[in-house]
Protein backbone atom coordinates (compact mmCIF):
# COMPACT_ATOMS: atom_id res chain seq x y z
CA UNK A 1 0.00 0.00 0.00
CA UNK A 2 1.21 3.51 -0.83
CA UNK A 3 0.22 6.98 0.29
CA UNK A 4 0.35 10.25 -1.61
CA UNK A 5 2.43 12.97 -0.01
CA UNK A 6 1.68 16.56 -1.03
CA UNK A 7 3.56 19.77 -0.28
CA UNK A 8 1.64 23.00 -0.51
CA UNK A 9 2.87 26.19 -2.14
CA UNK A 10 2.59 28.56 0.82
CA UNK A 11 4.99 26.45 2.86
CA UNK A 12 7.46 25.57 0.14
CA UNK A 13 7.98 29.11 -1.12
CA UNK A 14 8.78 30.43 2.34
CA UNK A 15 11.26 27.70 3.19
CA UNK A 16 13.31 28.39 0.07
CA UNK A 17 14.44 31.68 1.63
CA UNK A 18 17.54 31.87 3.82
CA UNK A 19 19.90 29.22 5.09
CA UNK A 20 18.91 25.58 5.68
CA UNK A 21 19.28 25.66 9.45
CA UNK A 22 17.17 28.81 9.71
CA UNK A 23 14.23 27.17 8.02
CA UNK A 24 14.58 23.56 9.12
CA UNK A 25 11.81 21.40 10.55
CA UNK A 26 14.24 18.90 12.09
CA UNK A 27 12.19 16.81 14.54
CA UNK A 28 8.62 15.85 15.36
CA UNK A 29 6.62 19.07 15.98
CA UNK A 30 9.44 21.17 14.51
CA UNK A 31 12.15 23.30 16.14
CA UNK A 32 12.21 22.75 19.88
CA UNK A 33 9.22 20.42 19.62
CA UNK A 34 6.91 23.43 19.88
CA UNK A 35 4.80 22.83 16.78
CA UNK A 36 5.25 26.47 15.76
CA UNK A 37 6.33 27.58 12.29
CA UNK A 38 7.69 30.94 13.44
CA UNK A 39 8.25 33.41 10.62
CA UNK A 40 6.92 30.96 8.06
CA UNK A 41 3.79 31.47 6.01
CA UNK A 42 1.39 28.57 5.67
CA UNK A 43 -1.38 28.23 3.08
CA UNK A 44 -4.85 29.02 4.38
CA UNK A 45 -6.55 27.39 1.40
CA UNK A 46 -5.35 24.02 0.16
CA UNK A 47 -6.62 20.64 -0.94
CA UNK A 48 -6.02 17.77 -3.36
CA UNK A 49 -6.01 20.14 -6.34
CA UNK A 50 -5.47 23.56 -4.75
CA UNK A 51 -2.11 25.23 -4.01
CA UNK A 52 -0.28 21.93 -4.51
CA UNK A 53 3.37 22.29 -5.48
CA UNK A 54 3.89 18.56 -6.15
CA UNK A 55 2.69 15.07 -5.24
CA UNK A 56 4.79 11.96 -4.74
CA UNK A 57 3.68 8.40 -4.02
CA UNK A 58 5.27 7.02 -0.84
CA UNK A 59 5.26 3.69 1.02
CA UNK A 60 2.60 3.23 3.69
CA UNK A 61 3.01 4.75 7.15
CA UNK A 62 1.78 7.64 9.33
CA UNK A 63 5.18 9.20 10.10
CA UNK A 64 5.56 12.94 9.52
CA UNK A 65 8.18 14.50 7.25
CA UNK A 66 11.15 16.50 8.50
CA UNK A 67 13.00 19.13 6.49
CA UNK A 68 16.57 20.37 6.28
CA UNK A 69 17.39 22.81 3.51
CA UNK A 70 16.14 21.44 0.21
CA UNK A 71 15.81 17.91 1.56
CA UNK A 72 12.79 16.22 3.06
CA UNK A 73 13.07 12.95 4.99
CA UNK A 74 10.28 10.50 5.78
CA UNK A 75 9.79 6.80 6.55
CA UNK A 76 7.36 4.10 5.42
CA UNK A 77 7.08 0.40 4.75
CA UNK A 78 6.08 -2.10 2.10
CA UNK A 79 5.23 -5.37 3.80
CA UNK A 80 8.21 -6.40 5.94
CA UNK A 81 10.53 -3.91 4.26
CA UNK A 82 10.85 -0.69 6.27
CA UNK A 83 11.84 2.31 4.17
CA UNK A 84 13.89 5.47 4.66
CA UNK A 85 13.39 8.13 2.01
CA UNK A 86 14.90 11.48 1.06
CA UNK A 87 13.03 13.76 -1.33
CA UNK A 88 13.90 17.02 -3.02
CA UNK A 89 11.72 19.47 -1.14
CA UNK A 90 11.30 21.71 -4.18
CA UNK A 91 10.30 19.06 -6.72
CA UNK A 92 9.20 15.94 -4.82
CA UNK A 93 11.84 13.83 -6.59
CA UNK A 94 13.03 10.85 -4.54
CA UNK A 95 16.78 11.41 -4.12
CA UNK A 96 17.53 8.19 -2.28
CA UNK A 97 15.82 5.31 -0.55
CA UNK A 98 17.12 2.86 2.04
CA UNK A 99 15.49 -0.29 3.40
CA UNK A 100 15.78 -2.87 6.15
CA UNK A 101 13.89 -6.12 6.66
CA UNK A 102 11.84 -6.97 9.76
CA UNK A 103 10.70 -10.53 10.58
CA UNK A 104 6.98 -9.79 10.22
CA UNK A 105 4.37 -7.06 10.38
CA UNK A 106 2.65 -7.38 13.78
CA UNK A 107 -1.09 -7.59 14.15
CA UNK A 108 -2.10 -4.27 15.63
CA UNK A 109 -5.23 -3.55 17.67
CA UNK A 110 -5.88 -0.31 15.79
CA UNK A 111 -6.54 -0.21 12.06
CA UNK A 112 -4.06 2.69 11.77
CA UNK A 113 -1.26 0.72 13.46
CA UNK A 114 1.98 0.75 11.47
CA UNK A 115 5.60 -0.37 11.74
CA UNK A 116 6.60 3.04 10.30
CA UNK A 117 4.97 5.47 12.72
CA UNK A 118 7.97 7.32 14.17
CA UNK A 119 8.98 10.63 12.59
CA UNK A 120 12.71 10.86 11.71
CA UNK A 121 15.05 13.47 13.22
CA UNK A 122 18.06 15.38 11.86
CA UNK A 123 20.72 17.82 13.02
CA UNK A 124 21.74 18.73 9.47
CA UNK A 125 24.59 16.21 9.44
CA UNK A 126 22.79 13.01 10.38
CA UNK A 127 19.30 11.62 9.93
CA UNK A 128 17.90 9.22 12.53
CA UNK A 129 15.12 6.76 11.66
CA UNK A 130 13.40 4.50 14.17
CA UNK A 131 11.37 1.38 13.48
CA UNK A 132 10.13 -0.39 16.60
CA UNK A 133 10.59 -3.84 15.07
CA UNK A 134 14.12 -3.06 13.88
CA UNK A 135 15.74 -0.29 15.93
CA UNK A 136 17.58 2.96 15.29
CA UNK A 137 19.25 3.65 11.94
CA UNK A 138 21.43 6.74 11.55
CA UNK A 139 22.62 7.89 8.12
CA UNK A 140 24.26 10.95 6.66
CA UNK A 141 22.17 13.24 4.45
CA UNK A 142 23.00 11.08 1.43
CA UNK A 143 21.72 7.87 3.02
CA UNK A 144 25.08 6.32 3.94
CA UNK A 145 24.89 4.35 7.19
CA UNK A 146 26.69 5.87 10.16
CA UNK A 147 25.48 3.59 12.95
CA UNK A 148 22.61 1.36 14.00
CA UNK A 149 21.27 0.21 17.34
CA UNK A 150 19.17 -2.94 17.47
CA UNK A 151 16.98 -3.67 20.49
CA UNK A 152 16.50 -7.23 21.75
CA UNK A 153 12.72 -6.88 21.41
CA UNK A 154 10.24 -4.33 20.15
CA UNK A 155 8.06 -2.51 22.65
CA UNK A 156 5.35 -5.00 21.71
CA UNK A 157 2.86 -2.18 21.55
CA UNK A 158 -0.34 -3.49 20.04
CA UNK A 159 -1.42 -0.02 18.92
CA UNK A 160 1.99 0.40 17.22
CA UNK A 161 4.85 2.57 18.42
CA UNK A 162 3.82 6.24 18.49
CA UNK A 163 6.78 8.22 19.84
CA UNK A 164 9.60 9.70 17.76
CA UNK A 165 13.36 10.06 18.37
CA UNK A 166 14.32 13.58 19.46
CA UNK A 167 17.68 15.26 18.83
CA UNK A 168 18.89 17.87 21.29
CA UNK A 169 22.45 19.10 20.79
CA UNK A 170 24.78 16.11 20.68
CA UNK A 171 22.25 13.74 22.23
CA UNK A 172 19.45 11.55 20.88
CA UNK A 173 16.48 10.72 23.12
CA UNK A 174 14.13 7.78 22.64
CA UNK A 175 11.03 6.74 24.60
CA UNK A 176 10.90 2.94 24.98
CA UNK A 177 7.76 2.68 27.13
CA UNK A 178 5.99 -0.65 26.80
CA UNK A 179 9.17 -2.68 26.28
CA UNK A 180 10.23 -5.47 28.64
CA UNK A 181 12.29 -2.77 30.37
CA UNK A 182 10.26 0.42 29.87
CA UNK A 183 12.78 3.24 29.80
CA UNK A 184 13.90 6.56 28.37
CA UNK A 185 17.22 6.13 26.56
CA UNK A 186 19.82 8.78 25.73
CA UNK A 187 22.37 8.09 22.97
CA UNK A 188 25.48 9.88 21.80
CA UNK A 189 24.24 11.18 18.45
CA UNK A 190 27.63 10.82 16.74
CA UNK A 191 28.52 7.28 17.84
CA UNK A 192 25.27 5.62 18.95
CA UNK A 193 26.72 4.85 22.38
CA UNK A 194 24.16 4.76 25.20
CA UNK A 195 24.94 7.61 27.60
CA UNK A 196 22.20 6.84 30.12
CA UNK A 197 19.00 4.90 30.54
CA UNK A 198 16.20 5.98 32.88
CA UNK A 199 14.13 2.96 33.88
CA UNK A 200 10.35 3.46 34.01
CA UNK A 201 9.02 0.25 35.62
CA UNK A 202 5.55 1.59 36.39
CA UNK A 203 4.82 2.62 32.82
CA UNK A 204 2.70 0.28 30.72
CA UNK A 205 2.42 2.11 27.42
CA UNK A 206 2.75 5.67 26.21
CA UNK A 207 2.96 7.20 22.79
CA UNK A 208 4.45 10.62 23.51
CA UNK A 209 7.88 11.82 22.44
CA UNK A 210 10.44 13.32 24.85
CA UNK A 211 10.41 17.10 25.23
CA UNK A 212 13.47 19.11 26.27
CA UNK A 213 13.28 22.39 28.18
CA UNK A 214 15.63 24.55 30.22
CA UNK A 215 14.95 25.34 33.88
CA UNK A 216 17.26 27.71 35.78
CA UNK A 217 20.04 27.14 33.27
CA UNK A 218 19.83 23.34 33.30
CA UNK A 219 18.14 21.18 30.68
CA UNK A 220 15.46 18.68 31.64
CA UNK A 221 13.79 15.96 29.58
CA UNK A 222 10.04 15.71 30.09
CA UNK A 223 8.44 12.34 29.41
CA UNK A 224 4.77 11.45 29.84
CA UNK A 225 3.66 7.95 30.75
CA UNK A 226 1.00 5.90 32.49
CA UNK A 227 -0.63 8.45 34.78
CA UNK A 228 2.43 10.61 35.30
CA UNK A 229 4.73 13.23 33.84
CA UNK A 230 8.40 12.92 34.80
CA UNK A 231 11.34 15.30 34.36
CA UNK A 232 14.83 13.81 33.99
CA UNK A 233 18.21 15.49 34.17
CA UNK A 234 19.40 15.95 30.57
CA UNK A 235 23.00 15.00 31.37
CA UNK A 236 22.54 12.08 33.76
CA UNK A 237 19.01 10.71 33.33
CA UNK A 238 18.31 11.02 37.05
CA UNK A 239 14.73 11.85 38.02
CA UNK A 240 14.23 15.50 38.97
CA UNK A 241 10.48 15.58 39.63
CA UNK A 242 7.23 13.90 38.77
CA UNK A 243 3.53 14.73 38.80
CA UNK A 244 1.03 11.88 39.26
CA UNK A 245 -2.70 11.29 38.87
CA UNK A 246 -2.56 12.31 35.22
CA UNK A 247 -4.16 10.58 32.20
CA UNK A 248 -3.03 6.96 32.02
CA UNK A 249 -3.06 6.42 28.28
CA UNK A 250 -1.26 9.32 26.63
CA UNK A 251 -0.29 10.24 23.09
CA UNK A 252 0.53 13.94 23.32
CA UNK A 253 3.91 15.36 24.26
CA UNK A 254 4.15 18.17 26.83
CA UNK A 255 4.85 21.79 25.91
CA UNK A 256 6.38 24.57 27.99
CA UNK A 257 5.66 28.28 27.70
CA UNK A 258 7.71 30.41 30.07
CA UNK A 259 7.71 28.75 33.49
CA UNK A 260 4.58 26.69 32.85
CA UNK A 261 4.31 23.20 31.37
CA UNK A 262 1.08 22.20 29.66
CA UNK A 263 0.17 18.55 29.45
CA UNK A 264 -2.93 16.39 29.36
CA UNK A 265 -4.92 13.80 27.52
CA UNK A 266 -8.19 12.02 27.18
CA UNK A 267 -8.79 8.29 27.10
CA UNK A 268 -11.73 5.93 27.28
CA UNK A 269 -9.69 4.13 29.96
CA UNK A 270 -10.86 6.59 32.62
CA UNK A 271 -14.61 6.15 32.19
CA UNK A 272 -16.80 3.06 32.58
CA UNK A 273 -20.19 1.59 31.72
CA UNK A 274 -22.46 3.58 29.40
CA UNK A 275 -20.06 6.56 29.55
CA UNK A 276 -17.27 4.43 28.12
CA UNK A 277 -19.51 3.07 25.35
CA UNK A 278 -20.70 6.58 24.46
CA UNK A 279 -17.08 7.74 24.28
CA UNK A 280 -16.37 5.21 21.54
CA UNK A 281 -18.85 6.69 19.07
CA UNK A 282 -19.68 10.10 17.58
CA UNK A 283 -22.77 11.87 18.86
CA UNK A 284 -24.65 11.24 15.60
CA UNK A 285 -23.98 7.47 15.63
CA UNK A 286 -27.59 6.73 16.48
CA UNK A 287 -26.90 4.41 19.42
CA UNK A 288 -30.06 3.74 21.39
CA UNK A 289 -30.20 3.96 25.18
CA UNK A 290 -30.35 0.15 25.20
CA UNK A 291 -27.11 -0.04 23.19
CA UNK A 292 -25.38 2.27 25.64
CA UNK A 293 -26.50 0.25 28.66
CA UNK A 294 -25.75 -3.35 27.64
CA UNK A 295 -24.07 -5.57 25.09
CA UNK A 296 -27.43 -7.28 24.54
CA UNK A 297 -28.97 -3.95 23.58
CA UNK A 298 -26.08 -3.25 21.22
CA UNK A 299 -26.58 -6.62 19.51
CA UNK A 300 -30.29 -5.98 19.19
CA UNK A 301 -29.55 -2.78 17.26
CA UNK A 302 -26.57 -3.79 15.11
CA UNK A 303 -26.69 -7.57 14.56
CA UNK A 304 -28.62 -7.04 11.34
CA UNK A 305 -28.67 -10.66 10.13
CA UNK A 306 -29.29 -12.04 13.64
CA UNK A 307 -26.44 -14.57 13.51
CA UNK A 308 -25.29 -13.65 17.04
CA UNK A 309 -22.20 -11.97 15.64
CA UNK A 310 -21.46 -8.43 14.52
CA UNK A 311 -19.20 -8.20 11.49
CA UNK A 312 -16.94 -5.27 10.66
CA UNK A 313 -19.44 -4.15 8.02
CA UNK A 314 -22.31 -4.20 10.54
CA UNK A 315 -20.36 -2.33 13.20
CA UNK A 316 -21.14 1.42 13.51
CA UNK A 317 -18.38 3.90 12.74
CA UNK A 318 -16.37 5.25 15.65
CA UNK A 319 -13.39 4.65 17.89
CA UNK A 320 -14.52 1.12 18.76
CA UNK A 321 -14.62 0.18 15.09
CA UNK A 322 -11.08 1.52 14.73
CA UNK A 323 -9.95 -1.04 17.34
CA UNK A 324 -12.10 -3.87 15.96
CA UNK A 325 -9.13 -6.32 16.02
CA UNK A 326 -8.72 -5.65 19.75
CA UNK A 327 -12.31 -6.63 20.52
CA UNK A 328 -12.21 -9.61 18.15
CA UNK A 329 -10.28 -11.76 20.62
CA UNK A 330 -10.76 -15.09 18.80
CA UNK A 331 -9.76 -13.58 15.45
CA UNK A 332 -12.82 -14.78 13.53
CA UNK A 333 -13.37 -11.31 12.01
CA UNK A 334 -16.58 -10.79 13.96
CA UNK A 335 -17.52 -9.85 17.50
CA UNK A 336 -19.64 -12.06 19.74
CA UNK A 337 -21.62 -11.07 22.80
CA UNK A 338 -18.94 -12.09 25.29
CA UNK A 339 -16.23 -10.13 23.47
CA UNK A 340 -18.37 -7.00 23.36
CA UNK A 341 -19.47 -7.28 26.99
CA UNK A 342 -15.84 -6.74 28.04
CA UNK A 343 -16.22 -3.02 27.30
CA UNK A 344 -19.38 -2.73 29.40
CA UNK A 345 -17.90 -4.35 32.50
CA UNK A 346 -14.23 -3.30 32.59
CA UNK A 347 -13.28 -1.01 35.46
CA UNK A 348 -11.75 2.42 34.80
CA UNK A 349 -8.02 3.00 35.22
CA UNK A 350 -6.52 5.19 37.91
CA UNK A 351 -5.91 8.78 36.87
CA UNK A 352 -8.34 11.02 35.10
CA UNK A 353 -8.99 12.80 31.84
CA UNK A 354 -7.69 16.32 32.35
CA UNK A 355 -5.47 19.10 31.04
CA UNK A 356 -2.79 20.34 33.44
CA UNK A 357 -0.68 23.44 33.94
CA UNK A 358 2.46 22.64 35.95
CA UNK A 359 4.92 25.18 37.35
CA UNK A 360 8.60 24.48 36.71
CA UNK A 361 11.32 24.44 39.35
CA UNK A 362 10.11 21.62 41.58
CA UNK A 363 11.89 18.61 43.04
CA UNK A 364 10.54 15.16 43.90
CA UNK A 365 6.78 14.59 43.81
CA UNK A 366 5.34 17.96 42.81
CA UNK A 367 1.73 16.83 42.36
CA UNK A 368 0.48 18.99 45.23
CA UNK A 369 3.05 21.77 45.19
CA UNK A 370 3.44 22.72 41.52
CA UNK A 371 0.23 21.80 39.69
CA UNK A 372 -1.38 25.19 39.03
CA UNK A 373 -4.66 23.79 37.75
Amino acid sequence: MFRIFSLFIGFISTLSLGQAEEHAWPIFRGPGGSGQALGQAVPTAFGPEKNVAWKTALPSGPSSPIIWGDRLFISGHVGTSVKMLCLNRLTGEVLWEGAREIPKVPKFFHIAGSVAAATPATDGKRVVFYFDDYGLITTDLDGNKLWEHRFVTSTGNQFSYGASPIIEGKKLLLNRDGALDSCLVCFDLKTGRILWKAKRPGVINSYCSPYVMEVNGAKQVLQGGSGELVAYDFNTGSEVWKATGLPGFVCVSPLAVGDTIYYGGWSTAHVAGSSRIASFFPEDSGLTSESLESAEGFFKQFDKNKDNKISFAEFPSGRMKDVFPMTDQDGDKSINLEELDFWYTIKPWAGRNAFYAIKTGGKGDITRSHVKW
